[in-house]
């Protein structure tokens, strides 16, 4: 079972997305919570919905000193925005946020994002002698397969920054959390479609097209994205998923702990993620059991088509997949620094 803690956050409207309150999920044990850096909570204004961000910020700051300066030396993504101190924006005292590279001498903390020196490691800080005191962050939330390996690293970093439970800050694509009492169950979107995918990405060799191609065969999907000649903006992915009682949630790769936006946002708009990915035993250590449909629970694409036109024709089984609902709340689900969020 998932093992959730909730706190609520209130953000600048800027910053909104589409939710007015944050819920993080805790990690027993994780090293993350052993860490006073109060220059920690800056991270997690850059890649990830505001949500995780500043829930973790509040809990891992340990103020050590009056003041604690994190310089981003990259934009994730090329993703810039208005720096002020943390006290001005988020009413969180002890840390300051600064692009200013002229700063690198004296900063506490260094964000550095994988994408930027995957290709060139002149982009990295070049200091005569580094401070000890200075921490160096690595940031990445791609997976192992999208990720290129960067010779001549090693000990350069303090801390990394990714979606795995084993990082020592650890930010998911999203969460799962409890319910307030004056939440009220939401109601399921009604339906006029029974299974979609939307995709851009499209390469021949990825298990998901591989499985696609199969389950087409016995199913109709309803397909969208640059493969299918049907761009799709945010407002009609939002209309696109909430219309359909299934949703292909297949992952581009398959990593441990690699579970994205794909999942959470049709968890968010009332669909049922079909997924394809780590291990469903995996997959339940963020989200409930019953919510969603593993690719692995079935012998072949032609017994999940199967199972799928059943349950189109059973309302109460299908009806059961949003029994979570009652208690919890997805939260999350955009893709790390993008502007427009759609899954890839």
């Amino acid at each position: 079972m998932f093992t959730t803690m909730t706190m609520t956050i209130i953000f600048p409207k800027q910053m909104m997305l589409a939710a007015s309150s944050c819920k993080m999920r805790i990690l027993p044990g994780s090293f993350t919570w052993l860490l006073p850096l109060p220059f920690l909570l800056a991270l997690f204004w850059l890649c990830l919905p505001p949500p995780n961000w500043f829930q973790v910020a509040n809990q891992l700051l340990r103020t050590e000193k009056q003041q604690v300066t994190m310089l981003i030396w990259h934009w994730p993504f090329g993703e810039s925005f208005d720096l002020n101190s943390c006290d001005a924006m988020f009413n969180i005292k002890g840390c300051h946020l600064t692009a200013n590279r002229e700063l690198l001498g004296v900063a506490d903390a260094v964000l550095i994002h994988h994408r930027e020196i995957e290709a060139d490691l002149s982009n990295l800080p070049r200091l005569q002698h580094r401070p000890r005191f200075q921490k160096w962050l690595w940031m990445n939330f791609e997976s192992p397969s999208n990720s290129k390996r960067i010779i001549g690293l090693n000990n350069q970093f303090n801390l990394t920054v990714s979606y795995r439970r084993d990082a020592d800050v650890s930010l998911p694509y999203g969460s799962i959390t409890r319910r307030t009492r004056e939440e009220k169950t939401p109601d399921i979107p009604p339906k006029n479609k029974l299974i979609c995918w939307i995709v851009s990405n499209w390469s021949p060799e990825h298990k998901r097209i591989h499985y696609y191609k199969a389950l087409r065969m016995f199913i109709h999907i309803h397909s969208y994205g640059s493969p299918f000649y049907s761009q799709v903006s945010e407002s009609e992915y939002t209309m696109i998923v909430a219309s359909c009682k299934f949703y292909l949630a297949f992952e581009n790769s398959i990593h441990e702990d690699y579970i994205t936006e794909k999942v959470y946002r049709p968890l968010v708009l009332g669909s049922v993620p079909v997924v394809l990915g780590p291990s469903r035993e995996n997959y339940e250590k963020f989200i409930p059991g019953d919510a969603f449909i593993h690719v692995d629970d079935f012998s072949s694409p032609q017994a999940l088509a199967k199972q799928i036109l059943h349950l189109d024709q059973d309302a109460v089984s299908y009806q059961k997949y949003f029994n979570w609902k009652r208690k919890h709340r997805a939260d999350g689900g955009s893709d790390c620094g993008h502007t427009v969020q759609l899954p890839v």
